[in-house]
């Protein structure tokens, strides 16, 4: 994720499972130095799959929708 910003540019990615599976630990860090809002369409998975597991050890809040 090379790309210019300010420290107080608010980040939006849409489709940001494929950043944040493709790299788990560097999302991480930037995630974590970064105020980001990240949307998909398929956050998880399914209980207890690697997508789950990662989503937890990272402390990402998932908000579902509440309609479905």
């Amino acid at each position: 994720m090379t790309f210019e910003k300010n420290s107080t540019d608010l980040l939006i990615f849409d489709e940001s499972d494929v950043l944040l599976f493709n790299n788990p630990g560097e999302f991480n860090t930037f995630a974590g130095n970064n105020p980001c809002i990240c949307l998909t369409a398929t956050p998880g998975g399914k209980d207890g799959d690697l997508e789950e597991k990662v989503i937890k050890h990272l402390n990402l809040k998932v908000i579902k929708d509440q309609n479905t």
